[in-house]
């Protein structure tokens, strides 16, 4: 269901102790509410267990070309990615145009990068991708170059995006707007010169954890196959044993 902005920032000031059930916010205490509000969305935007779910995007690059930018603007015309946790290069076959296959990128840090001896060289398949996080606009740099036209696909954690106005109509995913509104009442508590009460305080961590949980990614155990119990096979049954 559609709440306000508007909403969060009363009821974060009411479990403050700022406003009372029933009176309405000042006009002064709501506007330095929102600000609080947006800050602490871009603070929740560096730790990725409160980013519910993935941005998945395709763009297409050009041949012999490795170094892009991305952000409102760039070459890739979308929102910066703070982090991105996925990528691969995809190509068509000339074989069968509508045939696809991607071939995927090792995201490499800044360290491993400038290692690389040769950096402008040009073959089919890129293998590193290397995410420079500069602002406003990042530096997706791809190595080697990739010598024929293709498209890169690429997944990053999906910012919450900060609002633009008091009477802005949201829709939010199942516990964040509880979590908005008593994190914000944490953060003005001191900004308002009021004691926070414990029980709000422990409510804030709880709502937050609660996020977190949900957006934890599953990890998956490998074991070497070195240490797994040696098996032979048995002809005559068709199986392991």
């Amino acid at each position: 269901m559609a709440n306000s902005v508007l909403n969060i920032v009363n009821r974060a000031l009411r479990l403050l102790g700022v406003t009372q059930t029933g009176e309405a916010s000042g006009s002064d205490e709501a506007s330095d509410a929102f600000s609080v509000l947006n800050m602490m969305i871009d603070d929740w935007n560096n730790d990725h267990l409160m980013l519910n779910g993935f941005i998945n995007e395709l763009f297409p690059l050009t041949a012999n070309t490795g170094v892009y930018t991305i952000g409102p603007g760039g070459q890739f015309d979308t929102v910066r990615p703070i982090q991105i946790t996925r990528a691969f290069v995809r190509y068509n076959t000339s074989a069968s145009p509508s045939f696809q296959y991607d071939y995927g990128l090792e995201i490499v840090p800044n360290s491993k990068y400038q290692e690389i001896f040769l950096k402008q060289l040009s073959v089919t398949y890129p293998v590193y991708l290397f995410y420079n996080n500069t602002s406003p606009l990042g530096e997706i740099t791809l190595y080697p170059w990739p010598s024929q036209a293709c498209s890169l696909g690429l997944s990053s954690w999906n910012q919450i995006r900060q609002f633009t106005n008091l009477v802005q109509e949201i829709e939010l995913p199942p516990g964040y707007e509880g979590a908005l509104a008593y994190n914000l009442a944490v953060e003005m508590a001191p900004e308002f010169g009021k004691t926070l009460d414990p029980i709000i305080g422990a409510k804030a961590n709880e709502t937050k954890a609660a996020i977190m949980r949900t957006n934890a990614e599953l990890s998956y155990m490998h074991t070497d196959t070195a240490l797994l119990p040696k098996r032979t096979f048995n002809i005559l049954t068709g199986s392991y044993q």
